[in-house]
């Protein structure tokens, strides 16, 4: 296999997750800062699922890490690729039916209930991803842990962005959220690049590992800076860039896996 082959699932899995975010990060906000049926219809009014197509990237990157090389076709990445398309794309569609019926879903115990699913969503995403890179068994500590920054990840994006698009009294609650979820997101943010150390950051891709750690780290206070002083549109910008680093944290440990199971096995004389 051609050694550039294993980065292109990555590159794909990876588009998903950063272009998906907001959709997702936008059902789990919902609840937390919305009071009203009116609020959760603006809430609602941002999604825009299915436009772009973002469950093509995921069905062409999950397609692709499980034939890509042969030891990456075992039963357990097999159950993380299944796991992780059946809850995305049940997700992609109550999303776009939500975006279409604003009225039936924006009731309080409806929008409750995509936000619960949304978090045991990203739970499976988190568990699945994170068995693809370290090889290991969907239940584990890192997945764990990775889930969890999945999910304030997404939510803080979510909130940020309604911040800037929602007037207040809804934007500025938007805001607060974000303040508070952007502090624990930075937490198992480090938390997650620890964990996934081993399997980035002594591969060929450590350069990356350490400036997408930095760079993303850096960017996420500065953004939390710049909401804190109510200059949220360029904070939006520069927690854009820097998810978009976190992000690419896992598509390169994801592509160092594959590079590794792709490598042919040393000759025993």
């Amino acid at each position: 296999m051609n050694s550039v082959t294993p980065i292109w699932p990555a590159v794909f899995l990876g588009m998903y997750l950063f272009l998906e975010l907001l959709d997702w990060g936008l059902s789990l906000a919902a609840p937390f800062v919305a009071r009203n049926q009116e609020e959760n219809k603006a809430v609602l009014s941002l999604l825009k699922p299915g436009i772009d197509l973002n469950e093509a990237w995921l069905i062409f990157g999950l397609s692709l890490v499980a034939s890509a090389v042969p030891a990456a076709s075992g039963q357990t990445m097999n159950d993380s690729v299944m796991a992780m398309l059946s809850v995305a794309v049940v997700g992609g569609a109550l999303r776009l039916l939500a975006a279409y019926f604003k009225n039936v879903f924006a009731g309080t115990q409806i929008m409750k209930g995509m936000c619960l699913y949304a978090i045991l969503s990203l739970f499976v995403i988190g568990l699945s991803g994170t068995s693809m890179v370290t090889g290991g068994n969907l239940m584990s500590g890192a997945g764990l842990v990775i889930s969890l920054w999945l999910i304030l990840a997404f939510f803080q994006l979510a909130a940020l962005y309604g911040a800037v698009k929602i007037v207040n009294p809804l934007g500025e609650r938007c805001r607060a959220a974000f303040l508070v979820s952007s502090i624990l997101q930075l937490v198992f943010f480090l938390g997650m690049a620890f964990l996934l150390k081993g399997d980035i950051a002594e591969g060929p891709l450590s350069g990356f590992f350490w400036i997408g750690l930095a760079a993303s780290a850096v960017l996420s206070i500065a953004a939390f800076a710049l909401a804190r002083m109510r200059n949220t549109k360029v904070a939006l910008i520069a927690l854009y860039v820097s998810t978009f680093f976190s992000v690419s944290l896992y598509a390169a440990g994801l592509s160092s896996k594959l590079q590794g199971a792709s490598a042919p096995e040393p000759m025993v004389m």
